[in-house]
């Protein structure tokens, strides 16, 4: 019977090698990937913390200090405020660690300045950047949303929140949010709108984002919940034809087979859909969110567009979304697909070593070692100690939790 660890002896042994060699890799390896969250040093730090949980003799105490020494310098001349390469991204990090220090008290101090400098920049001027979690507003909001429970409250959070509300566009479908034309990520620069339906990039962090601040903030902002359920509305108009593969394209207006990953297609929006329809009780948007999680199921690797062991669009980012859509609605099947992606994680590893979690870039049609959270091995690394346990809440840095 499969259960939600891993409980075979030998597959402990194996997962604890890979996550040795990924540790021993990070620690005499160089990489030029700066300080970020989602590519680089914070990314790194992150994973040591989490596999300190696990087996504190896996992690130097003085590697990891430098590190974070490193990282803390780097923050000081910082100018980027994304989650994914910026200070949002290291102050997510730091509330997460002084919030489990076991020696000490949680110090509000710590991201005092930053927080009031993102609450400066929100009210002083309108917002005309991203929108979605890698560079725009749903990714400040992970730092803003976990600084406000550490605190107990505060005003950053309710801001950020009021901003992304603010941006938001109403169409005949519903509600929903334009990639703003001068994005990194807008594809056609001469439409009036263009509206990408990923939770990486588009409309489905905007439908997260306002999922997990219903509960907290409605009495701040009750119009929430509405704008919830429009854009919810107009998300699941975007549906392919029922002929097509996936559920969901890359953009509206565009059909499109998109592959299983977590920064597009119809597992992660079936596990946006779901963490929604819950928080709503809404029983009919549930049930639809659930029959798009159990046919995904259905697409194995030769159909679900999977080259790498990454998290954003690899099977290691499949096990562990697949992971949470189990713990919700707990239909086996999502059990048996996150069993799946686990193995063929392993997989990659036993073909080529730790070469097998080489992400792939399709731009230069080769695998590249990258050590970071989002791509590279220590994104992988987390996911594997996940399945060895330890599960901590670490992934709301990706709106999954």
């Amino acid at each position: 019977m499969l259960t939600k660890r891993v409980t075979d002896p030998k597959k402990i042994l194996e997962i604890e090698q890979i996550i040795e060699d990924i540790q021993a890799c990070l620690a005499t390896r160089t990489y030029e990937t700066g300080s970020g969250l989602y590519s680089g040093l914070t990314g790194q730090l992150l994973f040591q913390w989490q596999l300190k949980k696990y087996k504190a003799s896996f992690v130097d105490e003085g590697n990891f200090s430098a590190l974070l020494e490193k990282v803390q310098l780097e923050s000081q001349t910082q100018q980027d405020i994304s989650l994914a390469w910026g200070l949002s991204g290291y102050s997510w990090f730091l509330e997460l660690l002084l919030s489990e220090l076991e020696d000490q008290p949680y110090d509000p101090e710590v991201n005092r300045d930053f927080e009031g400098y993102l609450l400066h920049q929100l009210s002083a001027s309108q917002w005309n950047g991203d929108n979605e979690v890698v560079l725009g507003l749903a990714g400040i909001s992970v730092f803003a949303r976990r600084r406000f429970a550490n605190n107990g409250g505060g005003f950053l959070y309710p801001k950020v929140i009021k901003t992304l509300l603010e941006q938001s566009v109403q169409t005949p479908q519903g509600l929903s949010w334009s990639t703003p034309v001068h994005s990194v990520f807008r594809v056609d620069k001469q439409a009036a709108t263009e509206f990408n339906l990923g939770l990486a990039h588009g409309v489905a962090s905007s439908i997260v984002t306002l999922t997990h601040a219903l509960p907290v903030l409605e009495e701040q902002l009750p119009q929430i919940k509405g704008a919830l359920e429009s854009s919810i509305d107009w998300l699941l108009s975007q549906k392919n034809q029922p002929e097509c593969i996936s559920c969901f394209g890359y953009r509206a207006g565009q059909e499109a087979n998109t592959r299983l990953a977590w920064c597009y297609g119809d597992v992660s929006t079936a596990l946006t859909l779901v963490k929604a329809a819950l928080q709503l009780n809404n029983q009919e948007l549930l049930s639809q969110a659930k029959t798009i999680a159990i046919a995904s199921t259905n697409r194995r690797a030769g159909e679900a567009g999977v080259e790498d062991a990454g998290i954003c669009h690899g099977s290691a980012g499949l096990y562990l979304i697949y992971l949470r859509l189990w713990e919700l609605l707990q239909v086996p099947e999502l059990l048996e697909a996150a069993h799946y992606w686990l193995d063929q994680t392993l997989m990659f590893y036993r073909e080529k070593g730790l070469a097998g979690f080489d992400s792939y870039v399709p731009e230069e049609n080769a695998f590249i070692s990258q050590p970071g959270l989002l791509e590279g091995y220590s994104g992988i690394g987390l996911c594997l100690l996940v399945a060895l346990g330890i599960d901590e809440g670490w992934d709301d840095c990706l709106l999954l939790s």
